[in-house]
């Protein structure tokens, strides 16, 4: 039974991770789609000379941590990847594996900025 846990759960994992991972994706999409929808509602009011004080409006609305994102939750899912499959290949202990490899995936999804 030991056996069958320790083969079944890296790829247990692996489609855990990959699931997180797409809607992820996902959600970045629709972030720049919206940002695309937003710029071309933009332009148009631009035409228009009435709406001079919509457009100010729209800027200072807009938030300041758009600047600060990051891939930080596609590391952390990759890197429990890495980390369950190294765990796996080498033989030492899974819980070490998903531990460092999420800690690792984060430090290096932190520092790449979109």
């Amino acid at each position: 039974m030991m056996d069958f846990i320790n083969a079944a759960l890296p790829w247990i994992v692996l489609g855990i991770a990959i699931a997180v991972w797409g809607t992820t994706l996902r959600k970045d999409a629709d972030k720049k789609k919206q940002k695309s929808d937003n710029l071309q509602q933009k332009n148009s009011i631009r035409n228009d000379s009435d709406t001079a004080s919509t457009i100010e409006d729209s800027k200072s609305a807009s938030s300041p941590s758009e600047d600060e994102e990051n891939y930080m939750t596609s590391g952390m899912c990759l890197g429990m990847c890495f980390g369950v499959a190294a765990s796996s290949a080498f033989h030492f202990n899974i819980s070490y594996g998903v531990s460092f490899g999420l800690l690792i995936g984060m430090i290096v999804g932190m520092n790449l900025k979109k």
